[in-house]
């Protein structure tokens, strides 16, 4: 759990059937949040699925190990032995942490297709679908490239839809906008 994250939620956290939206400005660390969340959610013994639309599989599994066994990202390749060693370990204490790149126009339909498949190859649904991120994902059927807002709006709606039915936590993220960015709070 996150205590500060929990008590902006209401106190009880980010609950199965709920899409977590987080906004930020670009480099503003979305994914490095949401790869945190990832961890948490493993630590309470959760599946996670994390979807990749931007960065590549290996620098999240990079990310993923330094946070796992408090090795800086640099070093990991000359501290092996230790690295397996601790990895073992949290393999054993934690939920896994599955991770999937899919191409930038990605939709909710191919998601729900992968998520099929998913479940065939590891006998199990995820507990938690993160998606890297909102902004790169298609809406399943054709929208206008100048009508961004619906195409937000739609592909919002069909990802909170499988988050419902698979009966998952999910979490994404949307890159603001040049206004958005520097308005008041």
């Amino acid at each position: 759990k996150i205590k500060l994250l929990d008590d902006y939620l209401g106190g009880d956290g980010i609950r199965r059937k709920e899409l977590l939206l987080l906004s930020a400005n670009s480099g503003g660390g979305k994914s490095l949040v949401m790869a945190n969340l990832g961890l948490n959610f493993s630590e309470q013994q959760l599946i996670v699925l994390y979807i990749t639309l931007e960065l590549p599989v290996e620098m999240i599994q990079k990310r993923y190990t330094s946070m796992v066994t408090d090795i800086p990202q640099g070093e990991i390749l000359n501290r092996g032995t230790e690295v397996v060693h601790k990895i073992k370990h949290a393999e054993a204490t934690h939920g896994a942490i599955y991770i999937e790149q899919m191409p930038v126009g990605t939709t909710a339909n191919q998601i729900r297709a992968f998520l099929r498949e998913f479940e065939i190859k590891n006998k199990c649904v995820p507990d938690v679908l993160i998606v890297d991120y909102l902004d790169l994902m298609g809406a399943n059927s054709a929208v206008s490239a100048e009508n961004v807002f619906e195409k937000d709006k739609q592909s919002t709606e069909q990802l909170r839809q499988i988050i419902i039915d698979y009966d998952m936590i999910g979490v994404t993220s949307s890159q603001q906008n040049r206004t958005a960015a520097t308005a008041d709070a």
